[in-house]
């Protein structure tokens, strides 16, 4: 499964020269995976009143080329890998062709106290 959205950097995610700053990838890589989870039948939204929240606890991420103000940047998400209670999502951000970033994302579900399994109905749509 995997989804694309198409993001715009702005003034604010630069830094003086102009340059996307390295906090703004991960920021496009969030939206992007909240769309991905939208994408399942459900939202992060839902999830939040029900109570259960994605977490990110690992990433791995490569800064391939630099990005400017101004461009037009796709960023994608795919499930990479589903477990129990967590999964990892490859990310990538590229500028036309070119690879701008890419990133290995693991996140888990839990609720307010401890990591909970994620629902049958996600898991179905992931794999």
């Amino acid at each position: 499964m995997k989804h694309s959205i198409n993001q715009t950097v702005y003034l604010e995610d630069t830094d003086a020269g102009g340059i996307m700053y390295h906090a703004s990838h991960i920021r496009f890589m969030e939206r992007a995976r909240t769309e991905l989870i939208g994408t399942m039948g459900t939202s992060v939204a839902e999830l939040q009143q029900k109570g259960i929240f994605f977490v990110v606890t690992h990433i791995d991420i490569y800064y391939r080329a630099p990005s400017f103000l101004g461009d037009v940047l796709t960023v994608s998400a795919e499930v990479a890998e589903v477990k129990r209670v967590s999964m990892t999502i490859k990310q990538e951000i590229r500028n036309a062709d070119k690879l701008v970033a890419d990133a290995l994302v693991t996140i888990a579900m839990k609720d307010r106290h401890r990591l909970v399994r994620i629902p049958p109905e996600i898991l179905d749509r992931m794999r």
